[in-house]
């Protein structure tokens, strides 16, 4: 496993050295754009305006408009060398009850593994956060932000979440439509709950797969063969009138 980031973890007076590396792959399929008259890949051209020509893309920077039309440049050293405290090292505030993250405010999960040096007081530190329940809470500068941050242990790691802000989380009242808290009558909640009761989770999370990759997989075979595509099968939507029948139906199948 290769790490993309190293650095200091610091709390009070500790600083342990350590690295970042990425917890989770991605299953996405990789498409190219092509020519759709004849599959073949295209390319992608930078034009300038103002100079009235295509450009290769190391003659790119990055631009701010500062007014409408004028930019400024900001270069990678500038946005790795911003005034920050937290920059080069990632650093805790203080510890509180595990509970104190909730599950809407999670962006991203990396592991955190200890650099040279570090692996005594990242031991340490992992196995007393363990014992007492809690979560660290800080900041670390990665580029151009400056991250919200808690650590958590696990058996075998500590792991860094990054946090979206208070004020990047919108409200659940913005959402249109949304039900009164009274709009479940009794008897349909009782009869809901019933249901929660007889179907208990029998998979584990770990035999769970990608059914959309699985799925393109066969339809990448079959055009790649000659063969005829998969049938798509679909479920017809259920009317809200329909809820106390698909309920008791539910509740009587598994009789």
């Amino acid at each position: 496993m290769r790490s993309y980031w190293s650095g200091t973890m610091t709390v009070g007076l500790l600083a342990i050295p350590v690295k970042l590396y990425g917890a989770t792959k991605s299953h996405d399929s990789k498409f190219k754009k092509v020519h759709k008259t004849c599959l073949t890949p295209v390319k992608q051209v930078l034009h300038c305006e103002h100079c009235e020509s295509d450009i290769p893309f190391s003659d790119t920077t990055r631009g701010h408009e500062v007014v409408k039309g004028q930019f400024v440049e900001i270069t990678d050293a500038e946005l790795e060398n911003l005034p920050l405290p937290s920059s080069g090292g990632i650093v805790l505030d203080g510890f509180a009850d595990a509970k104190i993250l909730p599950n809407l405010q999670r962006e991203k999960t990396v592991y955190i593994g200890p650099d040279k040096g570090g692996q005594k007081a990242y031991a340490v530190l992992k196995e007393a956060m363990k014992r007492k329940g809690v979560v660290a809470v800080g900041k670390v500068a990665i580029r151009d932000r400056e991250h919200l941050v808690a650590i958590e242990p696990t058996d075998e790691a500590l792991t860094l979440t990054q946090v979206y802000y208070p004020d990047e989380i919108s409200p659940a009242r913005e959402i249109p439509d949304l039900p009164p808290q009274d709009a479940a009558s009794p008897r349909e909640v009782d009869m809901a709950e019933q249901v929660i009761g007889i179907l208990p989770l029998e998979n584990r999370l770990e035999d769970y797969k990608d059914g959309a990759q699985e799925a393109l997989d066969k339809i990448l075979e079959a055009k790649a063969t000659g063969q005829p595509l998969p049938v798509v099968q679909t479920r017809a939507p259920m009317s809200a009138d329909d809820l106390l029948t698909q309920l008791r139906k539910t509740l009587e199948g598994r009789k």
